[in-house]
């Protein structure tokens, strides 16, 4: 074999291998970049996603400007144990404004007592029960429930119960509800 032959074996042997690392060097770069795109597209979509969360901001602050108006609101609702007599006057005020009457207003005072003395110095409100007994038409007893939130205290109506009266078109109406009473000497936070 010849100088010559030998040095076309040799250099096509260094060309090959010259080929194929260059091949297998290529297939990790191209291996490299392609997960380089992959993670460039991860942290755009990241980044889309806080853009998005960014521009949600003043939804979330007026969100929780209204949820704060809403517990001062409540808060504001909520009776003092010596207004609970006007209180009831005014919801009497309210079924007669509907044609309907208010037959009875009972809770217990036991009730009352054992729960203010329960919740006495403490910055909580408790529901005190009530039962209405109320004498009126289906409709209008509808529409004295829509008026409930416009009073000036936080009463809800929970359950109620129906039964003719010997009057023509009234019903007896039988109403549970919870008005949210302060403790007394309560730390308010208006």
């Amino acid at each position: 074999m010849t100088a010559q032959s030998k040095f076309w074996i040799l250099a096509a042997c260094f060309f090959s291998a010259l080929v194929v690392w260059t091949w297998f060097g290529l297939l990790s770069v191209r291996t490299a970049a392609r997960q380089t795109d992959d993670d460039i597209h991860k942290i755009e979509r990241s980044i889309e996603r806080s853009f998005a969360e960014i521009r949600m901001i003043p939804d979330v602050q007026r969100d929780r400007q209204r949820v704060e108006w809403r517990v001062r609101n409540l808060r504001n609702r909520v009776l003092a144990i010596d207004s609970i007599s006007p209180a009831m006057t005014q919801l009497n005020e309210l079924a007669q404004q509907f044609q309907m009457r208010l037959r009875t207003i009972d809770f217990s005072t036991d009730t009352l007592l054992s729960l203010s003395r329960l919740y006495a110095g403490s910055s909580e409100s408790f529901e005190l029960p009530l039962l209405l007994e109320i004498e009126g038409r289906y409709l209008d007893f509808g529409l004295f429930v829509e008026g409930l939130p416009k009073l000036p205290f936080a009463i809800v109506v929970t359950d109620f119960r129906m039964q003719a009266s010997g009057r023509k078109n009234t019903l007896i109406i039988e109403a549970r509800a919870k008005v949210r009473i302060r403790a007394p000497n309560a730390i308010t936070e208006l």
